[in-house]
């Protein structure tokens, strides 16, 4: 069953573990997702605000982290409809999605490399089968990718060519991907399996607890800690190989009926992780522990409640669900989150900024691969290159 175009993809969570790791080992992973670099235009200065203050932390104003928006660029056409991406350097970013046609729905991805977004190329489903969307990507470098598709396959992209669909989780619906290196990726279905890459081929295995609970997004920050969130708010978190029980961190959400967690995004190497729910809420997971949900560290704080509840306060940014969110941490100091509403929000280590309205036609993807930048790909098929002022 294809995926509805609300599927975040993103990049995933951590595994609870505790390491010392030798400096030198940071230049060999690189997280998954990240931003790309379009054509340059004048910046806005920089404002001064009060940003919205986490549970538990104390109340400060600090420098409003302004995002630097440039003029729009079209990326694909209409028809098309990007539901991942990828930027793992400022100058490379591959995005996928489906396509619609007279016979139904294909897989496509559109790469941006030298300064310039490529043509859509349509990505064949596995002989036999039918046309199947691409629901995620990810990519440790500029030479690697891979996607995972609705009808359980997985393509490699490898020095600049995507390979044949393989199947992975056949009849399955592959929702998500992360990936550390060519030989340590990470995929989920929409059960509870789980898959994992070695560079040559994929091993299926199983998330513990309730098997009806669908898994929506992965995230690794190492190659044996990894972090999936699953349909009914509940978060898995995988240590040296071995799969938690799920831990009910929204125990309100619900994919049918209310808000549901959308995204997951986890530092590489490090014990940190940001998920975040279609209500506006987000949950940090620092050392294994998950902090409870804020109205306070969210984008939508002001329209919404806590965790499954809408309240009926209004604010000028006018007032609602989010719709979907997806959230990207190049670095447990920095990370941002945008919904299908347009918004943005980053974290500055401590708390989230108030939201800002920087996209009318809302998001679909998002990807960050510094502090300093992040593409943002919006229902019209338009890239929007946003960032932080700060050096």
């Amino acid at each position: 069953m294809s995926k509805p175009l609300r599927r975040p993809s993103d990049c995933g969570p951590p595994r609870g573990w505790f390491v010392v790791i030798p400096a030198g080992v940071f230049g060999l992973l690189v997280a998954a997702c990240g931003p790309s670099t379009p054509s340059a235009a004048p910046e806005p200065p920089a404002a001064t605000s009060s940003r919205a203050t986490a549970v538990g932390a104390p109340t400060t104003t600090a420098l409003r982290q302004v995002p630097r928006l440039r003029p729009e660029t079209k990326v694909v056409p209409v028809g098309y409809h990007v539901l991942s991406l990828s930027c793992p350097t400022a100058s490379f970013c591959i995005g996928v999605g489906t396509e619609d046609t007279i016979a139904g729905t294909s897989g496509f991805s559109v790469t941006y490399q030298g300064g310039a977004w490529s043509a859509p190329v349509s990505l064949e489903p596995p002989s036999g089968s039918v046309s199947e969307q691409i629901n995620a990507v990810s990519c440790p470098s500029s030479s690697f990718c891979m996607a995972v598709d609705a009808g359980g396959s997985a393509l490699e992209y490898l020095g600049g060519n995507w390979s044949a669909p393989v199947a992975v989780d056949p009849g399955g619906d592959l929702s998500s991907v992360s990936c550390l290196a060519t030989s340590a990726c990470t995929a989920v279905d929409s059960t509870n399996a789980v898959f994992t890459y070695d560079g040559s081929q994929w091993s299926a295995h199983s998330a513990q607890g309730n098997g009806s609970q669908g898994l929506v997004a992965v995230s690794c920050s190492l190659p044996s800690s990894c972090i999936a969130l699953g349909d009914f708010g509940s978060a898995f978190v995988e240590s040296d190989w071995t799969w938690s029980p799920p831990v009910p961190i929204a125990p309100n959400d619900d994919h049918a009926s209310g808000p549901a967690l959308d995204s997951v995004s986890c530092v590489a190497l490090s014990a940190f992780c940001v998920a975040a729910d279609s209500g506006g809420h987000a949950w940090t997971w620092t050392n294994g522990t998950w902090s409870p949900a804020s109205t306070a560290d969210p984008p939508l704080a002001a329209c919404v409640g806590p965790a499954g509840s809408v309240s009926s306060s209004s604010s000028a940014g006018g007032c609602g669900l989010a719709g979907s969110m997806w959230v990207s941490c190049p670095t447990v100091s920095y990370c941002m989150a945008a919904d299908s509403l347009g918004q943005e929000s980053t974290w500055d280590g401590r708390s989230w900024s108030p939201p800002a309205k920087v996209d009318q036609a809302g998001f679909s993807a998002l990807s960050c691969a510094s502090a300093r930048f992040c593409e943002a790909i919006d229902s019209r098929g338009d890239a929007v290159s946003l960032g932080s002022l700060r050096p």
